[in-house]
């Protein structure tokens, strides 16, 4: 509905048809790689229609692991 289409070969990355975003999916926890802030915005508009969201912008954290 939104144009995010999961990777042939990669599983759980999920990239956008048109926009420069993609991102991967681990169980309940998203990692997004992304050039304009819009696109993000895209996408996290795109989750609250299903989902309950809590946005972390400093990224220290992955699946429960710490990055920074």
């Amino acid at each position: 509905k939104h144009g995010y289409v999961h990777d042939t070969l990669i599983l759980g990355l999920f990239c956008h048809n048109i926009k420069n975003i993609s991102f991967l999916l681990w169980v309940d926890d998203f990692g997004v790689k992304n050039v304009d802030k819009n696109d993000v915005d895209h996408l996290i508009n795109a989750l609250k229609e299903l989902y309950t969201v809590e946005v972390d912008w400093t990224g220290q954290r992955f699946a429960g692991i710490d990055l920074l």
